[in-house]
């Protein structure tokens, strides 16, 4: 066959390429965010006189790169910068840190500034780090004369430069793996012991535990955050006021500053307040604006307290000496103080409560009586935080420093590496595919053998290259035709969402990763649901609602993207709009949303409600979901283990798991007394907990498609995300140093999981919606699912499929645990 014949069985290929297949998912990417990338975009720029260099007109300083110069990738991160502006008179400017997303796109992270002449002035910018930001990578910081623009996000284009920067992290970047607790305040009160490294690429974990906790210590009133955005990193703060207040005092928070702290612990966010001996800020209405959200109760201050009664709450050591003349505080409800508001969780040997919580939407706020800041804590190393803090932030493992394992970070198994892969959209690129591949082999069979073989039976070869032409035309039409046919023609998106919910509180929070099907070429504005879940209207800030930042697979490392990469508008305040460049495929991102409630989530059908008797439920639950609710797994969570149990090795809760049988329709109740009582028990806390975790087999890579088969069905995966922290070892891989454990790390649900909700009695029920992104089918409850809360294009919802896990809280009355030899009920853990 000679090339030109060669050339021609191709051209139809060539020709039609079937561009409305695109391609299913963004592909990974893995080069440093600090590339070039196209400046002002072409426009003018200051430069000296024959210098051919920028003369920056502002000068551009980065204060923090993170909250506490510490960020984490794939989260959220902000960027505090210092500005200075050599204009003669004030005026506007417009900041933009510029990344690039899975596509190879750029997202512009921008904001509207107003600068004064030789003022240096500060200013936060919020944005998503992809999963690939290491220490070595840097952002790129423009500054620009701002060119009115109502399509933009900002209301402003770029116009002139005014300055460029290339900015690095100047403080640590921790893979996606890494939890993080922010301390205010200059002492670490025991949380260092969270946090151990090794050398040489290993990395030291504590016994019967999955991960290290970084405590990002030395934060200030002064130095937070204006958006929850920044303080999304952040599990757990602990605020621990400094002996003479100063920069850690509560009442310098004020402003913007305070409404993040406050929608952050709506979001799910835990605030610790370790209550200082002397100048009760906190709880002087006029100097604490969270003075709201914390428990409604007295606080009783106490001198000269000897501590040694406290003992097992504070430290596993028989010997040292603890305060004698220490100041504690303890707590008692108000009178109409709701149930919960004021929830005691620790109480000291003569009945004192000494850690007490509040619930707040999804999340809560704690106050601690003892005085941790103090030096006799900091300087005797008499706190164990795997005594005390397990107890108040529901954590588990052995922390002492002479009994850790060394764990190879290959033998680490991502939880949560299947939510790209749950949401890729591969059924019309599969189809074209296929399509494609069946086009070409019938036309290269009549183009080559089977038509020439005929042409030469009846002796016309002479017609063999108009036969070839004829037949390349045909078969160029078809391609086109099917590629036209097979095209998508509407917004549709593919989804796995967790939504959240406590009974009792007026909020849910629902995070969703979103694959969105583009069929049309040019830029498509996705806006994220406000609070009540519609459309957020221009210009509009809500109390709470959704934000929306480009999203790239978990553990993607290596670059790949469209020839015509583009920069799109990101606001970097209220990312609350994408205007995303199309191309007929897909675009990946993620939602968070708060709001008030959108689905009919479960609840008591009497005025009764759920009580417990010990380890024994009672009570009726009904729920007015839009699906069954499948694979429900019901937690019982009854208290703690007692003072003096050793819960460093085990769950530091008395819990039972059990499964539901079936699928749990709407409108049906759910007798928890029958299910708890007959139904086959998934199995005690520590036994179902250390079940969950795969053994290892060794020779598995980080992320490898063996280890996603290891680790089962999205639905164990979420499930497994959401006791991430309560998961221990197998029972039969104890004493082999960790070599026949897999260690788990968890990238992409950091600060997702339900760890305050084992240091309290409380039923949690955990369930699934929809079945993946198949498509919704009549009758049947298996098919997919619409999302909670749905981006709109266009002002109208985009329709979605996929599945969403459901998690329901019901707080139960409190049972701090007892001292042990105390009376107790039966603990089958």
């Amino acid at each position: 066959m000679t090339g030109r014949t060669l050339w021609l069985l191709l051209l139809p290929l060539a020709l039609a390429g079937f561009p409305a297949f695109g391609r299913p998912d963004p592909a990974p990417v893995g080069v440093p965010v600090g590339v070039p990338v196209g400046g002002a975009g072409g426009l003018p720029v200051a430069a000296g006189p024959g210098s051919g260099q920028i003369v920056e007109e502002v000068k551009v300083e980065a204060g923090e790169f993170g909250t506490g110069n510490v960020c984490r990738a794939g989260e959220w991160c902000g960027l505090r910068l210092r500005l200075t502006d050599s204009a003669p008179k004030q005026r506007e400017v417009l900041i933009r840190v510029v990344l690039d997303d899975a596509d190879g796109d750029r997202p512009a992270y921008s904001r509207v500034l107003t600068l004064n002449p030789g003022v240096t002035q500060d200013a936060w910018i919020y944005f998503r780090l992809p999963f690939w930001f290491k220490g070595g990578d840097s952002v790129l910081v423009l500054a620009n004369e701002p060119i009115a623009d109502s399509r933009e996000v900002t209301g402003s284009r770029a116009g002139r430069l005014l300055a460029r920067r290339q900015i690095l992290p100047n403080g640590r970047v921790h893979e996606a793996d890494t939890p993080m607790i922010g301390v205010v305040g200059p002492n670490e009160m025991g949380l260092r012991q969270y946090y151990a490294a090794g050398g040489n690429g290993m990395a030291t974990y504590p016994l019967m535990a999955h991960e290290l906790i970084d405590p990002v210590s030395a934060l200030t009133s002064k130095g937070l955050p204006d958006r929850w955005m920044g303080l999304g990193q952040f599990e757990t703060i602990v605020w621990g006021e400094s002996p003479s207040g100063g920069e850690t005092d509560i009442s310098r928070l004020r402003g913007e500053s305070t409404k993040a702290i406050r929608e952050w612990v709506m979001r799910g966010g835990h605030l610790v307040i370790v209550l200082p001996p002397t100048g009760q800020a906190w709880t002087n209405p006029a100097t604490n604006e969270l003075m709201d959200i914390l428990p409604a109760v007295n606080i009783r201050r106490r001198e000269s307290v000897d501590l040694s009664e406290y003992r097992a709450l504070l430290t596993r050591a028989r010997e040292g000496v603890l305060p004698r003349s220490a100041v504690l505080h303890s707590f008692e409800p108000l009178p109409n103080a709701a149930p919960q508001e004021a929830i005691k969780i620790l109480n000291g040997p003569q009945g004192d409560c000494v850690v007490v919580r509040r619930l707040v939407g999804i999340g809560q706020v704690t106050l601690v009586g003892f005085d941790f800041s103090s030096r006799m804590f900091s300087a005797g190393g008499l706190l164990d935080a795997d005594v005390f803090w397990h107890r108040v932030l529901g954590k588990r493992g052995i922390l002492n420093p002479d009994q850790k394992e060394v764990v190879s970070r290959g033998q680490m198994l991502t939880v949560d590496s299947q939510i790209s892969s749950q949401i890729a959209k591969r059924g019309t690129a599969a189809t074209g595919m296929l399509m494609g591949v069946g086009v070409f082999i019938l036309y290269w069979v009549l183009a080559g053998p089977l038509g020439f073989g005929v042409l030469k039976a009846r002796r016309a070869t002479r017609l063999a290259w108009l036969t070839f032409l004829g037949t390349a035309v045909a078969f160029t039409g078809i391609a086109f035709g099917a590629a036209t046919w097979f095209r998508p023609r509407r917004f549709e998106a593919s989804h796995l969402s967790i939504l959240d919910h406590v009974y009792g509180q007026n909020v849910q929070r629902v995070r969703s990763w979103l694959s969105l099907m583009l069929p049309k070429d040019g830029t498509v504005e996705v806006v994220a649901p406000d609070s009540e879940g519609q459309p957020e209207a221009p210009g509009a800030k809500a109390e709470f609602g959704g934000v929306l930042s480009p999203w790239d697979p978990v553990g993607s490392q290596q670059r790949s993207g469209f020839l015509d990469a583009r920069e799109y508008q990101i606001d970097g305040r209220n990312p609350t709009r994408l205007d995303v460049p199309a191309r007929s495929t897909v675009k990946q991102m993620q939602l968070d949303w708060a709001g008030s409630p959108r689905w009919g989530m479960p609840h008591p059908t009497g005025p009764e409600g759920v009580r417990a008797d010990g380890a024994k439920l009672k009570g009726e639950l009904v729920h007015d979901l839009p699906g069954a609710m499948h694979d429900l797994l019901i937690v019982h969570v009854w208290g703690q283990q007692p003072y003096g149990s050793d819960i460093r090795s085990r769950i530091v809760s008395r819990v039972q798991f059990w499964k539901y049988p079936s699928e749990w329709q709407p409108g049906t109740p759910l007798d928890l007394e029958l299910q708890t009582g007959q139904a086959a028990a998934a199995g005690a806390g520590e036994l179902y907990l250390s079940g969950l975790v795969p053994m290892s087999s060794g020779g598995y890579g980080m992320g490898s498609p063996a280890d996603s088969k290891r680790l089962g069905s999205i639905v164990d995966v979420l499930t497994m995300t959401s006791v991430f922290s309560e998961l221990g070892i197998p029972e039969e891989a104890k004493g082999n140093h960790g070599q026949a454990v897999s260690v788990l790390r968890r990238d992409a649900t950091q600060c997702m999981d339900l760890a305050e909700w084992f240091t309290q009695p409380c039923v949690m029920i955990i369930g699934f919606v929809g079945n993946g992104s198949a498509p919704a089918a009549k009758g049947q409850p298996g098919a997919g699912s619409e999302p909670p809360v749905s981006v709109s294009i266009g002002g109208r919802a985009v329709p979605g499929s996929g599945m969403t896990m459901v998690r329901w809280v019901y707080p139960l009355g409190p049972m701090p645990p007892a001292f042990k030899g105390a009376s107790e009920s039966s603990d089958p853990n």
